[in-house]
């Protein structure tokens, strides 16, 4: 090897195989003279050789510094050859953290960045060739090299930390755009713009996403990087869209992204809806004009424009802005149309709420009193008299099954599951639980499609089953005390013991019937009026008529959004039925849970066993069957009499309860409904005094 040193005068040179050595290490491809140290396995710089002790300190210093630059560059291009292997092959299942179309852009991104060092490096090499930087060829000074990648020192460090922290914080999706861009934001001009062309990379592609979201309603995101997100559950038969909050980017409020939302799910739902028509012409106007795509798509472009086209003032508050302004304008227009579509034509909201409220708060009797008969005779077929307190088992299919029965074209959409423990089922759905056939507890289920997606979640359809199941239980026991009406006086030992078992039949049946009609009248109705007030769109302007202001007299203030209206009436509606039915006041609902399995007691062990020996009455000549009977009769008076303590002392506790509720108006921690509700209740219960004046009497 020639000599590391050229002298002349006196300036020292390095020799041109030296400088060779040098760029070729720069490139990311260490020799014999710069060497990865510590070790090839954990290198953590390109460096000198560590017994070329031949240099001056100064000249080693500037030599490390320059080599470590390669060695910063070979970290990168390890990690962009690391994210196209893990992208390689696409369609093989992988663990990989470095999957994804956002990395791929940003791996691109970042090796055109680096071409410009690969220049450098390029033009160094040139330069050690170039015979007029000095009067010998590779004989030019190191300050000369340095200077020349002055710039790097501080540029790859930066794209190597970004790196790193991708790849260490496993980020994904449209996040990235939040890591890149925060590195991006730095006092040091090379930095930024090395890294400009990565962050408009990432938003370009997060903007192809959301323009095939909002022209199409496509969801092309088979690595789930995309912020709206498509959950589809078969046990629960959830079907829903949302924002995914962790995958958001941060200049993206969730405001504008719930507009996103609004908008692709419309067109994706109308889409959905128009491919699966099964009769014979599909409903085209079910999908979005052409005419309307067109002015969205304009729109986009416009904003993607104005974002993009300034020199790296991307992100800046005037382009949020634009992104809401954008936005919003494409919702107010795709819910115009949906509000031609779909509250004027097809007969409106009210035509399916009007089936919620047949079906789910039990507003057709006929419907719920038919399934509860059917499964009671199912039961006591299955059920024989010595074995009375086994429960028969349904299965989904069977109740399925007996609901086809009642149903209608609509109700084809409902169905009844029981509720296994071992299910993954959400609390709320297992508390709220409250109707039990066989061995589990029953809720129906609704499945929601076009257009109902729109304003009806899956936690309406949630709080909708659990009304249902409590409407149902006090339907059940009413129903079966009235089926068994009929105590023969013949079958007890004498009149004393028909009487009270008939007075607390009277008694449970005066409360149920009470409380029914509670329910139905001061709760159900009174507040589905109220639903069907708010979400009745305002009757057309008359012609001559004062429209105010023009431009406010489009459809559009009227009904651009209408169903984000909707969908809050249809919650406050089931917030206010459940509050006024006392499901979120604890004492008041173990009250009634109370009353309810002491009249399903009373059902369970002194109606049916008399109605058994009712039924057995022709055969009474045998002296053992009237033995029977009476011993029958015996042990149902007893039953009820200790049934009947039992039954005051929960009614005396919940009228005590809700009493106390009612003297609470003033206490701003009280819900106002919930007070209202007791005082009507109240009024209704106590309409004879009989719980007044029998609470002064026991006081």
């Amino acid at each position: 090897m020639e000599d590391v040193h050229i002298w002349k005068g006196d300036q020292a040179r390095l020799s041109s195989a030296m400088l060779h050595e040098l760029l070729m290490a720069m490139s990311g491809r260490p020799g014999d003279i710069f060497c990865p140290l510590p070790s090839a396995a954990e290198a953590t710089t390109f460096a000198v050789r560590s017994d070329m002790d031949i240099l001056y300190l100064p000249e080693r210093l500037a030599l490390n510094k320059l080599s470590h630059l390669g060695w910063v560059y070979s970290q990168l291009q390890a990690f962009i050859a690391r994210v196209r292997a893990a992208n390689k092959h696409i369609k093989e299942p992988s663990d990989s953290s470095l999957r994804g179309h956002y990395l791929q852009a940003f791996a691109s991104a970042l090796e055109g960045s680096l071409q410009e060092y690969e220049r450098d490096v390029c033009k160094g090499e040139a330069a050690v060739l170039d015979p007029t930087l000095s009067d010998k060829p590779g004989q030019i000074p190191l300050a000369y090299l340095a200077s020349s990648f002055s710039k790097w020192e501080l540029a790859l460090p930066a794209l190597l930390a970004t790196c790193t922290e991708i790849e260490h914080g496993q980020w994904k999706g449209s996040t990235l755009i939040d890591v890149v861009y925060t590195s991006a934001r730095t006092g040091i001009e090379d930095v930024k713009q090395l890294l400009e062309p990565a962050v408009k990379a990432l938003f370009r592609l997060l903007w192809s996403q959301v323009s095939s979201w909002i022209l199409y309603g496509r969801l092309i995101d088979p690595h789930y990087e995309f912020f709206i997100e498509h959950r589809f559950d078969i046990n629960k038969r959830d079907n829903t869209l949302l924002v995914n909050e962790a995958l958001l980017p941060r200049f993206i409020p969730m405001d504008v992204a719930n507009n996103i939302l609004f908008i692709g799910r419309a067109v994706f739902i109308s889409k959905q809806m128009t491919n699966t028509i099964s009769t014979g012409s599909p409903r085209s106007h079910m999908s979005l004009p052409t005419q309307l795509t067109q002015q969205h798509q304009k729109l986009l472009v416009d904003a993607s424009k104005a974002i993009l086209t300034p020199p790296f003032v991307f992100l800046q508050g005037v382009h949020v802005i634009h992104l809401h302004d954008t936005f919003y304008t494409i919702r107010l227009s795709v819910a115009d149309w949906l509000s031609q579509e779909f509250l004027v034509k097809d007969g409106g909201i009210q035509s399916y709420l009007s089936v919620f409220r047949s079906n789910f708060l039990i507003g057709d009797s006929n419907l719920a009193t038919d399934l509860i008969d059917f499964f009671e005779e199912r039961t006591e077929c299955q059920t024989s008299p010595s074995s009375e307190h086994v429960s028969p088992h349904f299965t989904d299919y069977e109740l399925t099954d007996a609901l086809s029965q009642y149903n209608t074209s609509e109700r084809s959409k409902f169905s009844l599951v029981n509720i296994h423990p071992d299910r993954n089922t959400s609390s709320s759905a297992e508390s709220c639980s409250f109707f039990h056939l066989g061995h589990h507890p029953v809720r129906l289920r609704y499945s929601i499609n076009w257009p109902l997606f729109l304003f009806i979640t899956e936690a309406d359809i949630e709080a909708f089953g659990d009304m249902w199941s409590f409407l149902m239980l006090w339907k059940a026991i009413q129903r079966r005390l009235t089926r068994h009406w009929h105590v023969r006086e013949s079958i007890c030992d004498n009149r004393d013991q028909a009487r009270d078992i008939w007075r607390l039949r009277n008694r449970m049946v005066s409360f149920l019937d009470t409380f029914w009609t509670y329910l139905q009248m001061d709760v159900v109705d009174k507040q589905f009026r109220v639903l069907t007030e708010k979400i009745s769109p305002a009757p057309p302007l008359k012609r001559g008529e004062p429209d105010g202001d023009s431009s406010m007299s489009s459809d559009s203030s009227t009904q651009s959004f209408a169903f984000e209206h909707i969908e809050s009436s249809i919650g406050d509606f089931l917030s206010t039925v459940k509050q006024a039915s006392f499901l979120h006041d604890s004492p008041c609902l173990e009250s009634l849970l109370k009353i309810s399995e002491c009249c399903s007691n009373f059902h369970q062990h002194v109606l049916l066993p008399l109605n058994r020996s009712n039924l057995s009455e022709g055969d009474m000549q045998v002296d053992g069957a009237a033995s029977s009977a009476t011993s029958t009769a015996s042990r149902a008076h007893a039953t009820s009499v200790s049934l009947e303590g039992t039954f005051l002392e929960v009614t005396n506790a919940l009228f005590a309860h809700l009493t106390r509720m009612t003297t609470k108006v003033n206490d701003e921690s009280v819900n106002i409904t919930m007070v209202t509700a007791a005082e009507k209740l109240l009024s209704r219960l106590d309409c004879s005094r009989w719980y007044s004046v029998g609470h002064q009497r026991r006081t």
